[in-house]
């Protein structure tokens, strides 16, 4: 059979299928619908964008962490602090034949000396800034008007976008805005990344994107020299605002070593010199390679604050970077002190920690402590020294619960207590 036959056979093979015809109505309904849809989730994705790219970056920013070069830091080890002393009594002592040898030093003589000293706090300009806090406020007539306070700031350091500006925390704690002044470079916004109201102590971060070339070229991170070396009758040089006034320098002996900065917490040493202090004193205490040593205190927060005082920056490392990195501090509330020998064989102490006083609402009140229990154990580590209550503390988080041992009075002995307290933070 032929093909025509088998088509003649079969005629349902002849026909031709025909294709549905086309609706123009539903096709350009269906263009526009994709189109509206697209600008739908185009704002939508755009808007979303908006909202978590701030988050990212914050995100990025909180995992660029902070923390001082192995070679800048800082070591309490009683065998390297023993050795670099050694070596200063040497260079004392050197010192010492040469002026013995040489001629007696004159005026001119004296005043090179001086603008060797006054020449380390001007070097030290390029790591100090100006902190601006500006805030609204009203007068007795009820007019708003821009209240400003200034204060100075140390680069303390920095990361891939930001620097590091250590501060005052009581001038900025209430500002609307906050600007830096690098010499005479133009204010920049700057922004808290972390603040302990206990030291006054704040790191403020301004991002490098805003500063011109030039700035960013003649700014120098500040060194952090070891004050653990540092002894009476050594030069050193105050910078920052030291006198009230940015980029003031005052040049002076440090007279002491052995005072006590004790708040909320914790406890440093001090740095005390024969400098005057004031209420508004803020910056650094430098050595004679133009390391910092010291953290200026304000008077308004020491008892001898008519000289002017520094607390040991080798004691602070940890918390400035903690401060830096935006962290949260653990938080007891308590105020301490350790109890020496000498307290002990007077008052019939137990070797611990001396509580003085508890804050109000204060995770230490909440777990029953009391002033005048001595601390002996946190978090069964033995506690013998306000060091050892600050190590044990760092160890810790916030939200934390520890379990801490005290021996309380009770007559005429002491009543071993077992307590749990709940920290919070301090931000």
């Amino acid at each position: 059979m032929n093909d025509k036959e088998e088509q003649n056979k079969h005629p349902f093979i002849r026909e031709k299928i025909k294709g549905k015809p086309y609706n123009k109505k539903k096709i350009i309904t269906g263009v526009f619908m994709a189109l509206v849809f697209g600008v739908i989730f185009g704002a939508a994705a755009a808007f979303t964008s908006s909202l978590l790219t701030p988050i990212f970056n914050e995100a990025s920013s909180r995992n660029d962490t902070f923390k001082f070069p192995e070679e800048d830091s800082v070591s309490a080890d009683a065998e390297s602090s023993d050795a670099a002393k050694s070596d200063a009594d040497d260079m004392t002592r050197d010192t010492n034949t040469s002026a013995v040898e040489e001629k007696e030093l004159g005026a001119e003589d004296l005043q090179k000396i001086q603008d060797i000293l006054y020449g380390i706090g001007d070097d030290a300009a390029s790591s100090i800034v100006s902190v601006v806090a500006v805030s609204s406020d009203t007068d007795i007539f009820d007019t708003t008007y821009e209240s400003t306070s200034r204060t100075s700031g140390v680069v303390i350091g920095e990361n891939k976008k930001r620097f590091l500006i250590l501060t005052r925390y009581s001038v900025i704690s209430q500002a609307e805005e906050i600007h830096v002044a690098f010499s005479d470079a133009a204010p920049i916004n700057a922004k808290i990344a972390g603040y302990d109201k206990y030291t006054d102590l704040a790191i403020v971060r301004v991002a490098k994107s805003d500063i011109s070339d030039e700035t960013l070229n003649a700014v120098e991170i500040a060194r952090l020299g070891n004050s653990y070396v540092v002894e009476r009758g050594d030069l050193v040089v105050a910078a920052g605002s030291p006198m009230g006034s940015v980029y003031s320098v005052l040049a002076g002996t440090i007279t002491a070593t052995d005072g006590e900065y004790s708040n909320t917490d914790c406890v440093y040493s001090v740095l005390s010199t024969d400098m005057p202090g004031m209420d508004t004193a803020s910056g650094i205490l430098l050595n004679l390679k133009g390391e910092v040593v010291g953290v200026v205190l304000p008077g308004s927060l020491y008892e001898g604050g008519s000289t002017l005082n520094a607390i040991s920056v080798s004691e602070i490392k940890s918390l400035i970077e903690t401060l830096s990195n935006g962290e949260n501090s653990p938080h007891m509330g308590v105020t301490i002190s350790t109890v020496t020998e000498e307290m002990s064989d007077e008052y019939g102490l137990p070797g611990g920690v001396y509580i003085k006083s508890i804050g109000e609402n204060s995770p230490a009140l909440s777990a029953g402590i009391q002033v005048g229990d001595v601390i002996t154990d946190m978090n069964g580590k033995k506690v013998t020294s306000a060091e050892d209550f600050m190590t044990q503390m760092k160890a810790c988080s916030s939200e934390q619960t520890i379990s801490v041992t005290l021996k309380r009075p009770t007559g005429n002995s002491y009543t071993v207590v077992e307590t749990k307290v709940e920290l919070t933070g301090t931000l």
